[in-house]
C-alpha cells in the first residue's frame, strides 16, 4: 500500500506549455541553420524534440532507480549508506516537510 502511494504521487502528466513550445522551436531552427547543408531531412521536428525527449528519459530513469531501491529496502534488503541517502534525498514526502532555507544554509 505504501509503495502504491509513493508511485501515484510521483506520476505526473507531462505538461506541454508555451515555454516548452518556445524551447522546441528555437532548438529546431538552430539545428536547421547548423545542419541543413549536411542533413537532408524533411522532419526537423524530430531534431527539435530530441532534447525534450532526452530530458524526459533522464527523469524517468531517476524515478525507476528510486522505485527499485525503495522496493529492495521494503523487501528487507540492507542498503548501503549511499542508497539510503539517495532514498532520503529523493523522497517527495520528506522534501515537502523540509525547511528549505535552513537546509540550504546548513549545506
Amino acid at each position: 500500500e505504501y509503495m502504491g502511494t509513493v508511485e501515484s504521487h510521483q506520476q505526473k502528466a507531462y505538461q506541454w506549455g508555451g515555454q516548452k513550445e518556445s524551447h522546441f522551436k528555437l532548438h529546431r531552427e538552430q539545428a536547421k541553420a547548423r545542419m541543413s547543408s549536411l542533413v537532408k531531412s524533411s522532419s526537423w521536428n524530430e531534431v527539435g524534440f530530441a532534447p525534450l525527449i532526452q530530458a524526459s528519459n533522464m527523469e524517468e530513469k531517476g524515478k525507476l532507480e528510486r522505485q527499485t531501491k525503495l522496493k529492495r529496502f521494503l523487501d528487507g534488503e540492507i542498503l548501503s549508506e549511499e542508497d539510503m541517502k539517495y532514498l532520503a534525498n529523493t523522497s517527495v514526502l520528506l522534501n515537502s516537510c523540509l525547511d528549505k532555507r535552513f537546509y540550504q544554509a546548513a549545506v
